[in-house]
């Protein structure tokens, strides 16, 4: 449990991070409470949306610019999202995935925080990664074996494979916060 001192010196040193990065003090606070009205209740708390608002300003959007900047060129645009949580932090770190899609859950090198107890389903959603990335590379569609019927992108529907365990399909997934980023711009 965080004490108030460690709260505060987290918000205000993410609050700082996000100023410099062109948000204002009060975007970042209708930001917060978008997220804070979007996010599921596991998803809360302890300073959580906070991650969320700079994983998104960092990893997300910029995605979601490039997929659908890339539809210009072409109508083969995949879109997924790691969401497997390490178990240290309860949460997907960015880079984790790599761990997965590669195949080396033991690698000696993998940060603690990121450590997964390699277990027969977290084998098998690494099997599963690897199998979509290699059919993505060959084919330049990453449907592979054991996931379900991974869709195009498109700005309509915003298909997104949600990777995890029981990886799942999602249509326009944090829409809400989706929007208010590219209002945003």
């Amino acid at each position: 449990m965080k004490s108030k001192l460690q709260h505060w010196l987290v918000k205000n040193l993410l609050l700082r991070s996000l100023t410099k990065n062109g948000l204002t003090r009060s975007r970042v606070t209708e930001m917060l409470a978008i997220y804070r009205s979007s996010l599921p209740p596991a998803e809360k708390g302890d300073d959580r949306e906070f991650n969320h608002l700079l994983t998104d300003r960092f990893f997300r959007i910029p995605a979601i610019r490039l997929a659908e900047a890339h539809l210009a060129a072409t109508p083969e645009v995949y879109f997924y999202q790691f969401a497997h949580p390490a178990p240290a932090v309860q949460a997907a770190m960015h880079v984790m995935e790599l761990y997965f899609v590669f195949g080396t859950l033991d690698t000696p090198d993998i940060a603690d925080v990121m450590k997964v107890p390699g277990s027969p389903d977290e084998r098998n959603l690494s099997r599963q990664m690897m199998a979509a990335w290699a059919a993505f590379a060959r084919t330049g569609s990453p449907h592979a074996a054991g996931l379900p019927e991974w869709p195009r992108y498109t700005p309509e529907r915003r298909a997104t494979m949600i990777l995890k365990v029981e990886s799942r399909v999602e249509d326009t997934p944090g829409e809400a916060i989706r929007a208010a980023w590219m209002e945003s711009r």
